[in-house]
């Protein structure tokens, strides 16, 4: 699991080091408005019909992601990270349906599963603020406990119940937990948010 956390902290890394510059310093001339509009304008191209467009969804991401940290005092900074939101909204419900279509496979290898892990754990850290992220959490204890994995299992579904304990998996998940042997409110105060 280590691994796979590393994987998204590396991949974070790399949208906030090096991507952001491939956007920006050829605009540099540009405020931080007029790039704003212009990711703006592109993440509003990404409506309903395009969100499997994902290399645009990435672009757009960058992109705010370039002018968070080339105009961290920005006046829309607030702006900036709203629509940042938006962008992920679509990364992260395109990485949580391909783990479905992966594990939604009839013969699942442990390659599949892995690559389900990776999709699952991906929207989870990389994207905190995801509206179905209970959910994330809810499939990735699920395939934890298909593979015996009872310690990383509990982990997710405490994380589910203590952070999201109005979700309509909190149900779900506190059987889950029950089943394991751990009592649903076990460990909430030694959790913090992710």
């Amino acid at each position: 699991m280590k691994t796979y956390r590393c994987v998204a902290s590396l991949l974070s890394v790399i949208l906030l080091v090096l991507i952001p510059p491939i956007y920006s310093w050829a605009q540099e001339s540009e405020s931080d408005v007029e790039l704003f509009r212009k990711a703006e304008q592109d993440l509003l191209l990404l409506n309903e019909k395009d969100r499997q467009d994902i290399e645009s969804a990435r672009k757009v991401e960058a992109q705010l992601w370039g002018i968070l940290k080339h105009y961290p005092n920005s006046t829309i900074r607030k702006q900036v990270e709203e629509a940042l939101i938006r962008a992920q909204e679509i990364l992260a419900g395109r990485n949580l349906n391909l783990a479905y279509l992966i594990l939604g496979r009839s013969k699942l290898s442990n390659l599949d599963m892995q690559a389900a892990e990776f999709r699952f754990v991906k929207v989870i850290y990389e994207c905190p603020k995801f509206s179905r992220r209970d959910e994330a959490l809810l499939s990735l204890a699920k395939l934890y406990l298909k593979w015996g994995r009872n310690a990383d299992a509990t982990k997710y579904l405490q994380i589910l119940v203590c952070s999201y304990p109005s979700s309509q998996y909190v149900g779900e998940a506190s059987e889950q937990l029950n089943k394991i042997g751990v009592s649903a409110s076990e460990g909430c105060a030694k959790l913090s948010p992710e």
